[in-house]
């Protein structure tokens, strides 16, 4: 379907290059033609130049025998030789030029001619091909005529759709294009104002600083000034002047330095948060691209896999072979149904051997509880039983009290012991069927049972 008429269209395509390469050989074909008649007008010419030197040779016997019959006057013939000899000299020149004039032009002849006949030779074979070319556009019409896709305004609708995506991840690309030349822009400005700023700064701290060095040295002036005069002030009160100048001092160089880390912190939090919206934007960018991709790859593998479907489909229906597809299929889902039985013979195999240690484990703790609670219970008579009796036996009521309490506590040991015993066999009985009835499903033939998808679903998972 698609690909066919893809297909179909490519093959066009090429024909239509062929024929365009065709149309410029057959224009190369003319220009040959062109040339080799002006090749043909320049050698009659030369030969009409040979010809009229071959007609130049009697005029040359006849300057001889003039000059046989002027040798006779040797002061004619003394003023003659050198004008002979110049003419000799230049129509033995004029021979030779028409001569390798002649053999050139032959030989571009016979180059024309060579390549006039390859030009004709490809000119059949162009032909020919055009033929066969057209031959094959005509078969490849008619196939399209005859294919006639039914689902072609699907792949139209397709394609558009394709398309109008593919434009709108367009827009949004450049959306976010111009998002992140605006961000880099806004960055820029804030970091030339953040520039500004820090310069302002430096120029202020430096300002400052020269203010506080100019009144340091008023300072010093006017300390060194005052050794000099009477002194108006006592040491101490001086003492504490220069120091409250001095924690003054000391107050606006902190109260400076603190300016200046809160100016560096707002600025460096100024560019992390820069930073940080920058790489939030890249990672929508690269996310917002990764699934634009993601989904073209997905649409583009669907497309590709129900072309495939419909191809197999096609070829299953044209070659009539459902009966061997149906039978493969079969065969697929036996073996998989042997599967799910190995599977399920395997997964009850463990769950009975899990369910039978459980149970045995289970029994014997409860075998060593009731062993233990005896064996507690016959020590507890045996000394109840050893204990003396007393000393006095001062009443008959006592003595009959502590018979008939030992005859209840053996009563209730003797009762206790019959049902453990009865519980005990009857625990092993029931470990015993247990065990022949995993042994008999072991060995038996498990018949092929019908099992939904869940059910398959659930012994996998449970078998993994």
């Amino acid at each position: 379907t698609k690909f066919t008429s893809q297909h179909a269209v490519q093959h066009l395509s090429a024909e239509r290059a062929q024929i365009e390469e065709e149309k410029a050989l057959e224009s190369l074909l003319g220009e040959g033609r062109t040339e080799r008649e002006s090749i043909s007008n320049q050698l009659q010419k030369q030969r009409e130049s040979c010809v009229q030197i071959q007609k130049a040779s009697p005029h040359k016997q006849i300057l001889d025998e003039e000059c046989k019959n002027k040798k006779q006057n040797k002061v004619v013939t003394s003023e003659m030789e050198p004008q002979l000899d110049c003419t000799q000299t230049e129509l033995f020149v004029e021979q030779r030029r028409a001569r390798e004039k002649t053999e050139s032009l032959q030989q571009r002849l016979e180059e024309t001619c060579e390549e006039l006949h390859r030009a004709s030779e490809a000119e059949s074979s162009l032909g020919s091909g055009c033929l066969r070319t057209q031959k094959e556009r005509e078969k490849l019409k008619r196939e399209l005529q005859n294919l006639k896709p039914p689902n072609h305004a699907e792949l139209e609708a397709q394609e558009r759709t394709l398309q109008s995506e593919k434009t709108v991840l367009q827009q949004e690309v450049q959306l976010a294009v111009r998002e992140n030349d605006r961000l880099w822009a806004m960055l820029e400005d804030k970091t030339s104002a953040h520039e500004r700023f820090r310069a302002e700064t430096e120029q202020q701290l430096r300002l400052w600083a020269q203010q506080l060095a100019a009144e340091l040295k008023h300072l010093h002036l006017l300390v060194e000034h005052n050794r000099d005069l009477p002194q108006s002030f006592t040491v101490a009160e001086a003492v504490a002047h220069l120091r409250t100048t001095r924690e003054q001092l000391q107050h606006f160089v902190r109260r400076l330095h603190q300016q200046l880390d809160s100016q560096k912190q707002m600025n460096e939090q100024l560019r992390k948060e820069k930073e940080q919206e920058l790489r939030v934007q890249r990672q929508q960018l690269r996310a917002e691209k990764d699934q634009a991709l993601n989904s073209i790859r997905r649409q583009l593998i669907r497309e590709h896999v129900e072309e495939l479907s419909c191809l197999k489909r096609a070829r299953v229906s044209e070659t009539g072979g459902v009966a061997a597809c149906l039978r493969r299929q079969l065969q697929d889902k036996d073996l998989e149904l042997r599967q799910v039985q190995r599977s399920m013979a395997e997964w009850r195999r463990r769950t009975a051997a899990r369910l039978a240690s459980q149970f045995e484990h289970q029994l014997t703790a409860e075998l060593e509880r009731c062993k233990v609670a005896l064996t507690r219970s016959r020590r507890a008579s045996k000394t109840r039983e050893a204990r003396p009796r007393g000393g006095t036996h001062s009443s008959k009521e006592t003595v009959c009290s502590h018979r008939i309490h030992a005859v209840n506590s053996a009563a209730a040991h003797v009762s206790t012991d019959v049902v453990s015993l009865k519980l005990l066999r009857h625990l092993q009985g029931k470990v015993k069927q247990l065990r022949v009835e995993t042994q008999a499903f072991l060995w038996s033939p498990n018949p092929p049972v019908a099992l939904s998808g869940e059910d398959v679903a659930e012994i996998k998972r449970q078998t993994s």
